[in-house]
């Protein structure tokens, strides 16, 4: 069975790299990419195909709102919003294996 890839997309570099860094320690989630806006998270969404993206809402180009509501469109089933325990957004992630 396969991991569940994930992208991460924050505007701030440190709180990417300490999600990708915290969340990769589980052997079930792969990260497949990070973006720092809407407009990467959306191209990265395309090209990857990640099965969860963890996105900032508040973001400078596209903002996660506007860009939750294109990637719908482009095929992505599931977002997660960043702020809970990390216990929380593990359980949520995983939630997403089939």
């Amino acid at each position: 069975m396969t991991g569940i890839r994930l992208l991460i997309v924050d505007d701030v570099t440190r709180v990417r790299q300490d999600l990708s860094s915290l969340l990769s320690l589980y052997c079930e989630v792969e990260i497949v990419g990070e973006a720092a806006n809407g407009l990467e998270a959306i191209q990265q969404a395309e090209a990857l195909q990640p099965h969860v993206i963890l996105m900032d809402l508040e973001m400078p180009v596209l903002d996660g709102y506007q860009a939750r509501q294109r990637a719908d469109r482009a095929g992505v089933d599931a977002f997660i919003v960043k702020g809970a325990p990390l216990e929380s957004l593990v359980e949520a992630i995983l939630e997403r294996k089939e």
